[in-house]
């Protein structure tokens, strides 16, 4: 039983704390009053973290769902294979006991064949025999018996024979007959049988490839997401150290920004995706991002502006792509052959021209050499993603039952499923032939929508090295970046990523003081509302760790070369702090509010 005190000591401090908070004073001395704009601005505060913990719920909510479905289709797949290979089985064991009873029915009807023969030559034998006699002259006939009665039961013997026989061949007649139609019967139903078998082997054979394209797309989908996260954490940052918690915030946002991996079928504009600043000036930060997503490869709008620029389509792909030879373009290149036929998913075998006509990775209104650009690294993307140079020929490729299908989203390259319109069908046509080669192989031609002015090499973002992808300043003679305003003018030249970019002075200054903290607390990383450290209880770790946290930030620099950020600086009134930006990266990544995030390690701030 519970005690009154239990039961009062809750009252009081819940009227104390009530007091506390709107500020009420007792005698008009012991408490300070909260002003109605400081309760508004708390109350705004609390809202806001609400909606981004919402926000970031939908994110991963939606990304269970998609998985949710692709297993779904997975079960479903299985329960189609599961049951065809059942009725499969069935039909094999239906079919063997047919065959069985067929084969039996056959030695029974070639025994019957063998007696029927035999009594067919029995009956040929007594028609010869009687032929013969047949032509003894009646008058020899009848004086060379002695009797007249010889003559009578000879004539009646012969006539005797004579209709057995006739009966007999009559008989034999309608078992032929009848033999032959059941042959017939048995071989119309043995070939029932084998087309209902064939018709099961091809159930099977579609629902294992069913499966087989189901788990493709899960684990594509879940390695497209494990690579957005990675380019959220960096080199720097081990994926496997990561907290399930951890894991799941930065899969809400690469979810997030997914949709936007490349330039797509149609342009995208600043205004689609700009954010304007909040009132209050020098309050409020905000971080970001050059280029989208990694930079590596052929940067599209880099491309857009080169052709602009003048620049040929061979100028443009060996700008980008280093010590390779464009069959078509290159004299020295040689020739690549072509499949005539490439393996997609959902659409099975289709025309390889036809294919690369519906690509929808850039806009069809772009100039005629950077379409080229781009119809020549979709099909030499294509043409690596299936390892076509492992085949003698397309004879062995298309006749291998464990030919690559290639996808047709963004973890491969977009396919529309039609042709797009007449400029880009063209640019596939004019550049019929022409693939990038490494070494006399089509090689793994990326690309991407933004460099942010220059590529990275390949080493540099995912940690495998490749020849031809080295990373170039993206630059004309003048300094301007190719994908920049004065150029290409791409949207995501230099952008905020998130639904809430503009960050409070306070929540900078605690993602600085995150940033600060020992990796040993990386568990600890995510905002208070994800399961990691409040605010204060970072500044307090740092307390207890010796390390001075940051207190009244005044500003915050950063230094950035050509490729990447390589220095940040916080001016506070306590002093000045010098922060890894990388590590900086990493932790905001973890730590910032909804769906924000810095993707590349190229970036800078910008305040109100």
């Amino acid at each position: 039983m519970r005690s009154k005190n239990s039961n009062t000591l809750p009252r009081i401090l819940s009227i104390i704390l009530t007091i506390l908070l709107l500020g009420v004073s007792l005698d008009g001395s012991i408490f300070q009053g909260v002003s109605a704009d400081e309760l508004d601005q708390t109350r705004q505060e609390k809202e806001q973290k609400e909606k981004e913990l919402t926000e970031q719920q939908k994110q991963l909510e939606a990304k269970k769902a998609e998985e949710g479905t692709l297993a779904g289709q997975y079960q479903s797949y299985a329960g189609q294979l599961e049951q065809a290979e059942k009725l499969l089985e069935e039909k094999i064991a239906a079919i063997a006991a047919r065959q069985a009873e067929l084969k039996k029915l056959e030695q029974e009807m070639q025994m019957r064949e063998t007696e029927l023969a035999a009594k067919q030559a029995l009956i040929e034998q007594r028609i010869r025999s009687l032929y013969k006699k047949s032509y003894t002259p009646s008058i020899v006939t009848f004086f060379s018996n002695d009797k007249l009665s010889s003559l009578a039961e000879d004539y009646t013997y012969r006539t005797v024979i004579l209709k057995e026989d006739k009966k007999t061949a009559i008989g034999l007649g309608e078992m032929i007959l009848a033999i032959g139609k059941e042959r017939e019967e048995n071989e119309t139903l043995k070939a029932s049988l084998e087309k209902e078998k064939e018709t099961l082997d091809l159930d099977v054979q579609k629902a294992k490839e069913q499966i087989a394209a189901s788990q493709a797309q899960i684990a594509a989908n879940r390695n497209t997401q494990l690579q957005l996260v990675q380019q959220l954490v960096g080199l720097q940052g081990a994926l496997a150290s990561l907290t399930q918690k951890e894991q799941e915030i930065l899969a809400a946002k690469a979810a997030a920004a997914a949709a936007q991996n490349t330039v797509g079928n149609n342009e995208q504009t600043w205004l689609s995706i700009s954010t304007p600043a909040p009132g209050n000036s020098g309050n409020y930060f905000s971080f970001w991002t050059y280029g989208y997503p990694h930079r590596v490869g052929m940067n599209q709008y880099g491309a857009y502006g080169r052709a602009l620029a003048g620049q040929t389509t061979g100028e443009i792909l060996h700008a980008y792509y280093n010590a390779v030879t464009v069959t078509g373009i290159d004299p020295d290149a040689g020739s690549f052959e072509e499949p005539t036929e490439i393996k997609v998913d959902g659409y099975g075998w289709i025309s390889f021209p036809d294919y690369l006509k519906g690509i929808g990775e850039m806009p069809s209104s772009w100039p005629k050499e950077a379409l080229k650009a781009q119809a020549i690294a979709s099909r030499t993307y294509a043409l690596n993603y299936i390892n076509y140079a492992s085949y003698q020929n397309y004879d062995a490729y298309r006749n291998d039952p464990n030919a690559r299908s290639i996808c047709t989203d963004q973890r491969c390259q977009v396919y529309l499923g039609h042709p797009k319109e007449a400029a880009w069908q063209m640019a596939v046509d004019d550049s019929a032939g022409m693939v990038i080669l490494s070494g006399g192989v089509p090689i793994t031609a990326w690309y991407a929508s933004t460099a942010g002015g220059a590529t990275l090499s390949s080493q540099e973002v995912w940690g495998g090295y490749r020849s031809y992808v080295l990373g170039i300043v993206d630059t004309d003679s003048q300094g301007q970046a190719y994908d920049g305003p004065f150029w290409g003018d791409s949207p995501w030249f230099h952008k905020a990523w998130g639904d809430n970019p503009w960050l409070s002075k306070e929540q900078t200054v605690d993602l600085v003081n995150a940033a600060l903290l020992p990796q040993s607390y990386n568990q600890n990383l995510p905002s208070a509302e994800n399961g990691g450290f409040s605010a204060e209880k970072v500044v307090e770790t740092l307390n207890t760790e010796g390390i001075q946290a940051v207190f009244d930030m005044q500003s915050i620099s950063l230094e950035i070369n050509a490729k990447q950020t390589v220095s940040m600086v916080v001016v506070s009134s306590n002093g000045n702090f010098t922060l890894d930006p990388q590590r900086f990266r990493f932790v905001f990544n973890l730590r910032s509010p909804g769906t924000d995030a810095i993707w590349t390690t190229k970036f800078d701030v910008e305040t109100n």
